[in-house]
């Protein structure tokens, strides 16, 4: 310290020249300078050129002028360390601000001129489809006009075709019409043929009739002779029918007296065959004798009763085996409503474990919150407390050697940024 005063002393004394080499004089220069290290005065060129401007007013006679709480606040703050570390990381965050933004709006520049690129390339590629749709459309309009071509002609080779059918077809029907009119020639001519062929016919079958009238009178004739001589026969006939008449209800009785006789030897035999087949069936095995027609009534009406009592088992199956089934539908019902509300307490329990552990994390968050504005609240109170007491500490120490020695790097930045004024 005394070798900067000495230095501050000489460089003043140097600065001033010959007003400065009276005692009086370098008195001047001595309190000023003795004042202004007093005060704790830094070495930056404003304290240097407020201490220089307080020398010279002193020597020229005036009232050094007081420092205002303005200025006292200014060099407070030139001489206050915290302040040159917000001041520098103030600045630095200006700096990375300014080029922040300056990155945005190179980004955004890009991108104007990306976009710009686009809409030019949209432009081309829009004027390109447009010029491609003109030849298309020249295209399509060339082979539309081929395709025209080729319908007409292809309209005009169908004309052709249709006339020719025509023609044809008008041929035709003429050959038609000219076959119609041979044919109902023919037909007509042989329907005269016919005609006449039945006229001829007629006339002949006219001229046979007759004949055969004629062969008939002379037959009728001749049959009326026969008849009467018939009539002698059959009258011979018919008496000699009457005794044989007589002689076959004679033979007829005959016949049936043997056939009931027949009979009742034919029923004799079958009554002795059936007495044997009786007598044989006794003395066969069970499986092999005749069984009675009661017996067969008594093993119908049994197998009835069987097939009843066998349906009605069944049936009682069937209501027996429904009624399992609708119970063990009514149980897995029960299981299930059983199960729908163990499942609905579960999710209550588990909602109730989950609200009472909600409640237990509001209750440690609130209690975080309370521990965080507790702690926030010392060390706000810290903080007044340090700024109290930095506000009462002299001012030529307003940082003290720990925290220098803490911050010793970020000050060196400090430093160096005054110096080159730039970030490093």
């Amino acid at each position: 310290m005394d070798a900067l005063r000495h230095t501050l002393v000489k460089k003043m004394r140097e600065k001033f020249g010959e007003a400065a080499k009276d005692v009086k004089s370098q008195e001047i220069i001595a309190s000023e300078v003795n004042a202004f290290m007093a005060n704790g005065g830094g070495m930056q060129s404003e304290d240097l050129d407020t201490l220089e401007n307080r020398v010279r007013s002193r020597l020229a006679g005036d009232t050094p002028v007081q420092n205002t709480r303005t200025m006292q606040k200014r060099s407070e703050i030139q001489r206050d360390e915290w302040a040159k570390m917000y001041k520098f990381q103030h600045e630095i965050g200006t700096l990375q601000d300014q080029k922040e933004a300056m990155a945005r709006f190179n980004a955004e520049k890009a991108v104007m001129q990306c976009r710009k690129e686009q809409n030019e390339m949209r432009h081309q590629l829009e004027q390109q489809e447009k010029d491609e749709e003109y030849l298309y459309h020249l295209e399509q309009m060339e082979a539309l006009k081929k395709w025209e071509e080729e319908e007409q002609e292809k309209l005009r080779q169908k004309n052709e075709l249709i006339n020719k059918l025509k023609e044809d077809r008008s041929a035709q029907i003429k050959s038609r019409d000219r076959r119609r009119n041979m044919h109902k020639q023919q037909l007509e001519e042989e329907d005269q043929n016919m005609l006449r062929h039945l006229a001829d016919l007629t006339r002949k079958d006219l001229e046979r009739e007759e004949a055969q009238r004629q062969k008939n009178l002379a037959r009728t004739e001749k049959f009326k002779a026969e008849n009467e001589n018939t009539k002698r026969i059959r009258e011979e006939e018919k008496r000699k029918l009457a005794l044989e008449d007589l002689e076959y209800q004679r033979k007829y009785r005959e016949q049936l007296d043997k056939q009931e006789r027949d009979r009742a030897m034919l029923v004799a035999k079958v009554t002795e065959i059936q007495n044997r087949q009786q007598t044989r069936a006794q003395t066969l095995p069970p499986y092999k004798q005749f069984v009675p027609e009661e017996k067969i009534e008594a093993e119908f009406k049994a197998h009835e009763k069987y097939l009843d009592e066998k349906e009605r088992l069944a049936k009682e199956t069937i209501k027996k085996n429904n009624w399992e089934f609708k119970l063990a539908l009514d149980k897995q019902v029960h299981e299930k409503i059983l199960k729908r509300e163990d499942e609905k307490r579960q999710e209550l329990a588990y909602g109730t474990i989950h609200i009472a552990d909600a409640e237990q994390a509001r209750k440690e968050d609130m209690e975080r919150k309370l521990a965080l504005l507790n702690r926030s609240k010392a060390y706000k109170q810290q903080l007044q407390s340090q700024m109290k007491e930095d506000a009462i500490r002299k001012k030529e120490a307003l940082m003290t050697e720990v925290e220098k020695k803490i911050n010793r790097n970020l000050l060196e930045k400090v430093e160096e940024y005054k110096k080159v004024n730039a970030i490093s």
